[in-house]
């Protein structure tokens, strides 16, 4: 079997992890498992040195190897500066990244987005889901 390497922000490299609601499963990627699915059960945000950054309600996010993505008119524009940086994905393709500022500190490439994924990816086309200390809660 090919492994593909999962984003570098997922929790387990190599792997692709999501949520059902009746439980979390981990499985290796594989087309099947490359779906995202909806977490219905709480109002997610993102918060990054005390302050709420992002907050959507729970049918409007994705999520995707672990990870939550929040549509872009969830985030607090104010606190995201668009970054230069870029990563390519082999199944989502050209990810985007985005700094987070909030009081003074800057968390750098903290935030990224698909603005053109693979078909494989289309659900989470101008979603932004979050790592590097930001805390999401869901």
């Amino acid at each position: 079997k090919r492994r593909r390497r999962a984003h570098e922000g997922s929790k387990r490299p190599g792997r692709i992890r999501f949520t059902k609601s009746e439980g979390t499963t981990t499985t290796t990627a594989a087309a099947s498992s490359r779906s995202s699915s909806r977490s219905r059960s709480s109002m997610p945000k993102a918060t990054w040195n005390g302050k709420v950054i992002a907050e959507a309600k729970s049918e409007e996010t994705e999520k995707v190897e672990g990870n939550v993505y929040f549509p872009l008119s969830a985030l607090k524009k104010e606190f995201f500066k668009e970054a230069k940086n870029t990563t390519v994905c082999s199944w989502k393709g050209t990810a985007n990244y985005f700094d987070i500022e909030v009081g003074g500190k800057t968390n750098t490439g903290a935030a990224w987005t698909y603005k053109e994924p693979k078909p494989a990816a289309a659900k989470i086309k101008n979603f932004v889901a979050f790592w590097k200390g930001v805390k999401v809660e869901s």
